[in-house]
């Protein structure tokens, strides 16, 4: 065989090889694709904020409820989160290339003890801020606000996505530090799997870290969803929570079934919850419940 027929061998294996790979990269792309906007639209179906909310303007989202359980008696609750893109109103501040929003969202609870029904009933229920990210690179957010608790705050987060066949990880980190010198910082990693087209589940690990206590604090779980049809959607969820102020101690327990369905268009859904939950301050008796509520969306 010559030089160049050896050459022209090579440059047809070259050819194939790039041909393959360009296949490969298509068929990667195209699952990633529809794995991410399968995850994006089963969380936007639950409630849950994420990636779908970037692009827009305004959101208010009202979720209102009752629960009953064996130790608590009708209580009543009503929860809101608000974003609203200032960047969008001034053209000017659009040059910049950031995304400038003023986030409302619910706070955490706090950790429960022997005083849980005070600290529940006396905690702020929102917090606000300004967040601050790249248009260019919207993994970074840069937060400044206010936590209800009588103190400013500064912080930073960052998120990642990577597909990995037919699940998604997912990795989100925070760091605050308030005026009251007080450290806080989240770690959470997940795991979302897609099971069949409307099937999902997820895997986390919630690490939390408070410098003023002394002590950190680990929830972990997994949750199964499943969205029947365009209007109904079930799931079940078992989780835990912990601190390691003397060695690791368990807070709670609790596990849910829950049935969320779309009373009208895409922006008004009843949700039902059973549950039982285990709690420390209660020497982890089971404390059966049911809650009862309704979410509302705006400008979505």
């Amino acid at each position: 065989m010559n030089k160049l027929s050896l050459l022209a061998l090579s440059a047809f294996v070259s050819n194939i090889s790039l041909a393959n790979g360009k296949v490969a990269e298509d068929i990667h792309q195209d699952i990633s694709s529809g794995l991410t906007e399968f995850i994006i639209s089963v969380d936007s179906f639950f409630g849950d904020s994420g990636s779908h909310e970037d692009n827009s303007s305004l959101i208010i989202d009202l979720d209102s409820g009752s629960l009953y359980s064996r130790y608590t008696k009708d209580e009543h609750n009503l929860k809101y989160r608000a974003k609203f893109r200032l960047d969008d109103l001034d053209q000017r501040v659009n040059k910049l290339g950031k995304r400038i929003e003023l986030v409302v969202e619910p706070n955490d609870p706090l950790p429960e003890g022997d005083k849980q029904e005070r600290l529940m009933s006396d905690q702020p229920t929102s917090s606000v801020h300004l967040q601050i990210s790249d248009h260019h690179n919207p993994l970074f957010k840069y937060q400044v606000g206010h936590n209800g608790f009588k103190s400013l705050y500064v912080g930073a987060s960052f998120d990642h996505q990577t597909t990995l066949r037919n699940s998604q990880v997912e990795f989100n980190s925070q760091y605050r530090y308030t005026s009251q010198k007080v450290s806080q910082w989240v770690l959470t990693p997940s795991i979302s799997h897609q099971f069949a087209d409307n099937w999902q589940q997820v895997v986390y690990v919630d690490y939390r870290y408070l410098s003023d206590e002394d002590d950190q604090t680990i929830a972990y779980g997994a949750k199964w969803r499943q969205q029947m049809n365009q209007k109904q959607g079930v799931g079940f969820s078992l989780s835990s929570q912990g601190n390691t102020q003397h060695g690791y101690q368990s807070l709670q327990h609790l596990t849910t079934i829950d049935y969320r369905n779309k009373l009208y268009s895409d922006w008004m859904y009843l949700d039902v919850q059973f549950f039982n939950r285990w709690q420390r301050a209660r020497n982890f008796s089971a404390d059966p419940g049911i809650s009862l509520g309704l979410n509302i969306y705006f400008g979505r």
